[in-house]
């Protein structure tokens, strides 16, 4: 049997073998979440910078992309010692001290960087939050892990609140019994480090490292200097922005409700004359915007246009457009290649990409009643009929000045939306659930890594955020027809004007639609 002496001459050296193993394995975890916090502020400096300065700036789909992969990265690297992290009472138990110590410090590590993270995406604005609070399918992203994390770095800020009173408890009983002690904590939170700092102190002198406690003291000591930012910024950051908790379910339940309420009236346009005119001017990609009198939910939207569509026509006139266009057609080639499926132009694609819907959408034209429209109505992202959806009061049609391919890429983008739940929060930063603008914006939003041209709205703010109203989409037209040095990526197709009967009579001769007009862009103007 080898005596006390030789042991600790085996021992010693495995010993600062295992420390010196540890405080790599520790630098290189520190070295790596500081390599990719500054990899995600840098590649998304340019966004949050937009977000910050430009209340109404709305995310674009490429810019939401980068924050999401950006963040997906740095979530692995957080989550990569969460094993370790999960285990410190055990070890504590099991009096495994240098391993308690090393779960600690990466503890401390990664919600340093955490706490990093969040003061930099509030201080980005909503725009950040919404993009990784909101689902992502396009990416398969799911905001759950990221909403646990925020929770877990507000719960750092506590102590374990019922080890915590139970030891004053157990004090004024004089019973000297502690349960606050690591070996009890399921969860220690960093300030449960703090308040104990000695029993840290007495783990470490089991294991011989002073260097280990002074990185873990410097880290609680880093990590108290964040808080009074976190809990400002917090203050000032919609953190519901892309969640939907139970007040928007009573949202959504007064919204609908209104939206049911409506005056028994004879709207102005009528369903042949508009077959008519739609037939002859419209075209696939043409984007509208409506005016219906009489809806009590009219006093919820801001403006006198409340509605807004994308119109596609028949599926023969869809198909007939987009068939003659080479450009669209080579594209749509090429994607078919590039995502394995069995297509060869455009039609063919959507045919590929959304069976269903497109099967739907030709057998509407079959059956008689064809859809002509894509819209964000209350069952969701659905076709809608002519009638139905376009025969009311006022009717404005804008084309965009984009080139088919253009168009192609944004129809693509409303094809994919079909079935998305309507947004009754109006979050324009929302990709999950759409209103009927929010839909067009989203749709016709540029995107140079497809090298896809686009329409840049004038977006509102509504209760600090940026949202786009059926108003906003005559706006748009009205502010670049008046501004010289902005581009004109709209053009008036039709002004519908409805008349009132009194209106008709003063009139000299038969409106050109019955009992509406075509209307003229300054009497478009006065609608605003």
């Amino acid at each position: 049997m080898k005596s006390s002496k030789q042991n600790r001459y085996i021992v010693g050296p495995i010993l600062l073998i295992l420390v010196n193993t540890f405080t790599l394995a520790s630098d290189t975890y520190k070295n790596m979440l500081e390599s990719e916090l500054k990899s995600f502020t840098t590649d998304t400096e340019e966004i949050s910078y937009r977000t910050t300065f430009t209340p109404r700036y709305v995310l674009k789909y490429h810019e939401r992309v980068k924050i999401v992969e950006e963040y997906r990265e740095l979530e692995r690297t957080l989550t990569s010692r969460d094993h370790e992290i999960e285990q410190i009472r055990k070890y504590v138990k099991k009096k495994n001290y240098l391993k308690a110590l090393k779960a600690i410090d990466y503890k401390i590590q990664k919600y340093n960087t955490a706490i990093n993270l969040m003061n930099y995406l509030m201080m980005s604005g909503d725009n950040f939050i919404a993009a990784l609070s909101d689902d992502f399918e396009d990416i398969n992203y799911d905001s759950k892990a990221f909403e646990k994390l925020f929770k877990s770095v507000k719960k750092q800020m506590q102590y374990n609140s019922r080890y915590y009173k139970q030891r004053r408890n157990d004090r004024h009983s004089h019973t000297g019994f502690d349960k606050y002690e690591l070996r009890n904590l399921r969860n220690p939170t960093i300030f449960d480090f703090n308040e104990l700092k000695d029993e840290i102190n007495s783990l470490a002198k089991n294991t011989k490292d002073k260097e280990i406690v002074e990185k873990i003291f410097d880290g609680i000591e880093e990590f108290q200097g964040e808080i009074k930012a976190f809990k400002t910024l917090k203050k000032e950051t919609e953190w519901n922005a892309g969640r939907y908790t139970i007040f928007y379910g009573i949202k959504e339940f007064i919204l609908k409700s209104l939206s049911y309420v409506a005056l028994p009236m004879k709207h102005a346009i009528k369903e042949e004359e508009l077959q008519k005119v739609s037939d002859r001017e419209f075209q696939p990609g043409d984007i509208g915007a409506i005016q219906r009198y009489g809806k009590l939910s009219n006093l919820v939207f801001k403006g006198n246009w409340t509605h807004g569509l994308i119109y596609i026509g028949e599926y023969s006139k869809f198909s007939n457009y987009f068939n003659a266009d080479e450009e669209t057609n080579e594209l749509y080639a090429q994607k078919c290649i590039d995502q394995g499926l069995n297509c060869k132009n455009y039609l063919s694609y959507l045919h590929a990409k959304f069976p269903d819907s497109m099967k739907e959408y030709k057998k509407s034209e079959e059956d008689g009643n064809p859809y002509v429209t894509l819209e964000g109505l209350k069952p969701g992202v659905v076709f809608m009929e002519l009638g139905p959806s376009m025969a009311w009061d006022n009717l404005v049609i804008l084309r965009p000045n984009l080139k088919k391919k253009d168009k192609a890429l944004a129809l693509e983008r409303t094809f994919s939306s079909i079935g998305k739940k309507y947004d009754y929060s109006f979050n324009g930063n929302s990709y999950s659930r759409f209103v009927c603008t929010e839909l067009i914006q989203y749709s016709y939003e540029s995107n140079p890594h497809e090298d896809k041209e686009g329409i840049d709205w004038d977006v509102n703010i509504v209760m600090g955020r940026p949202a786009m109203y059926g108003f906003d989409l005559v706006q748009t037209f009205i502010n670049q027809e008046e501004d010289k040095n902005r581009p004109k990526q709209l053009s008036l197709v039709l002004f519908m004007k409805g008349l009132k009967k009194k209106e008709i009579k003063r009139s000299l001769k038969e409106p050109e639609f019955g009992t509406a007009k075509r209307g003229t862009i300054k009497e478009l103007k006065d609608t605003l």
